[in-house]
């Protein structure tokens, strides 16, 4: 596997890790701020986005 598609790996699952370990209180401070949605969204969209992407790098690499 080459280093950038590890990197691309990691710089997606990385948000959607960080935010899911974050205090309550600061995920909704956040999401509010920044997203203008409630928290929960923010942690599914961010948890959909890795899982696609996921999904997507098996099948190439499966390919070969």
């Amino acid at each position: 596997m080459s280093l950038l598609l590890k990197y691309s790996f990691c710089s997606v699952e990385f948000p959607s890790k960080f935010y899911r370990n974050l205090n309550k209180d600061v995920k909704k401070q956040i999401a509010k701020t920044h997203y203008n949605a409630p928290y929960l969204y923010l942690e599914s969209w961010l948890q959909t986005l890795s899982n696609i992407r996921n999904i997507y790098y098996s099948k190439i690499i499966n390919q070969y």
